[in-house]
């Protein structure tokens, strides 16, 4: 990988062709493999990986999962775009919690909201953003029946990824 890229998004795997990382974001189970913002590239940011959890770091975390039984819950936090992004990533189909995952994902809003007045908004991925096949929170949500959530931070393109420093604590404190 480019020595001082902060912007790298994958993980830091040799593939041996002078590419590096898997994009650990499109590594999961549920729709793995699948059409919609993912690479077979080694050299794509978005490259998917050799499987399903091919790599230690989804690996540790899916393992992590799979011991706690009792976790009903998960929230990604990616940047940006001031979003929450519910499940589906991967497809538009209607899922059969909808009521639940949507009145969830309007109290997340209202709270982020009442703490310093930043508008999110929440919806499913492909209406909000864009499909994504092997995401983490389809997994959480598909497989272990978890509500899962992805929240897109600060801001909505002015600054972009590099969030001026006085909005990081504000931003974390709106999210918590």
């Amino acid at each position: 990988p480019p020595v001082g890229d902060r912007m790298w998004r994958k993980n830091r795997r040799d593939h041996g062709d002078g590419n590096f990382g898997v994009d650990l974001n499109r590594n999961w189970g549920v729709d793995w493999g699948g059409p919609n913002s993912t690479s077979t590239s080694t050299g794509s940011d978005l490259f998917i990986g050799s499987g399903p959890f091919s790599e230690p770091e989804s690996a540790a975390v899916r393992d992590f999962i799979l011991a706690r039984p009792r976790l009903v819950a998960h929230i990604d936090v990616h940047s940006y775009g001031q979003l929450v992004l519910q499940s589906w990533g991967y497809t538009n189909a209607e899922n059969p919690q909808q009521d639940l995952i949507d009145d969830v994902g309007t109290r997340m809003n209202q709270g982020i909201f009442g703490t310093h007045g930043e508008l999110y908004e929440n919806g499913w991925g492909g209406s909000l953003l864009y499909l994504a096949s092997g995401v983490m929170p389809d997994w959480c949500h598909g497989d272990r029946s978890m509500l899962s959530y992805t929240i897109e931070v600060r801001d909505q393109g002015t600054t972009g990824f590099i969030l001026p420093p006085e909005q990081i604590i504000p931003c974390a404190q709106e999210v918590f």
